[in-house]
């Protein structure tokens, strides 16, 4: 398969089949500009527990393991304890993803968008978990929320893609890194350039999220639920495009 961006925000791609070159629409959920936004709300969400729930970050799952891992050998078991519940958060984050996925027939083809409206609402409910609540509970229930998304949105137009963590993608930065510098083909260049753009909406996202925390404290969420809400809007609006065309 050959991929050429057409337009910016990338809209079409070309895939080469064996009746030669043929012009296909992306899905606005795979295109990147929508990606680069989920995106950049898993990097807020990042900020905000790392500012406003006590120095923890939502989304470090590996660090986590590995701190279950020492607290084993070192039979803490509160360490463990500490370390197993936001792992678990998680796990039932991606476990809500596909019980929200298996009903697509109900929710008439259209679960992102549902599945958005959930993470809109986790996040609105958060701004209101005042402060004297054990920051503790507050960082599992939002490793249950960056779980979900995780999930929700795993793949752009140019293949796999990780909304919430950024090892997987600084992986695939580097391999897209190599094949522009040793192919430099137009199709490689626009690609790398393209994903480089989704990698930085990450810290883009946990920029703003500072600036919002230190303005708004733990209320801070609700600006990632309002640019949710937006996403949402463009999400109805594409697909009410998508049934005039046919």
């Amino acid at each position: 398969m050959t991929v050429i961006w057409k337009m910016r925000p990338a809209s079409y791609i070309i895939r080469r089949s064996e009746k030669g070159m043929e012009k296909e629409e992306i899905s606005l959920i795979e295109r990147p500009a929508f990606i680069a936004g989920i995106t950049a709300v898993g990097g807020f969400c990042n900020a905000y527990t790392g500012m406003t729930r006590g120095g923890v970050f939502a989304n470090a799952h590996t660090a986590n393991m590995a701190k279950l891992g020492i607290a084993v050998a070192t039979l803490n078991a509160w360490d463990a304890f500490n370390a197993v519940v936001p792992i678990v958060g998680c796990f039932l984050g991606a476990f809500l993803c596909e019980l929200i996925k298996g009903k697509d027939d109900m929710l008439g083809g259209h679960w992102h968008r549902y599945a958005l409206w959930m993470e809109l609402a986790a996040l609105v409910m958060v701004g209101f978990i005042p402060q004297s609540v054990p920051d503790f509970w507050v960082n599992a229930f939002m490793s249950l929320v960056t779980g979900f998304q995780l999930d929700v949105f795993r793949t752009w137009a140019g293949g796999n893609h990780n909304t919430t963590i950024c090892t997987g993608n600084l992986r695939t930065t580097g391999q897209l890194f190599y094949s522009w510098l040793f192919r430099r083909t137009d199709v490689v260049s626009q690609k790398a350039a393209t994903y480089v753009g989704l990698l930085l909406s990450f810290p883009l996202g946990a920029s703003v999220g500072a600036l919002l925390c230190l303005w708004m404290g733990v209320r801070a969420s609700w600006a990632a639920g309002l640019f949710l809400l937006m996403w949402i809007l463009w999400m109805t609006v594409d697909e009410r495009r998508q049934t005039l065309k046919t």
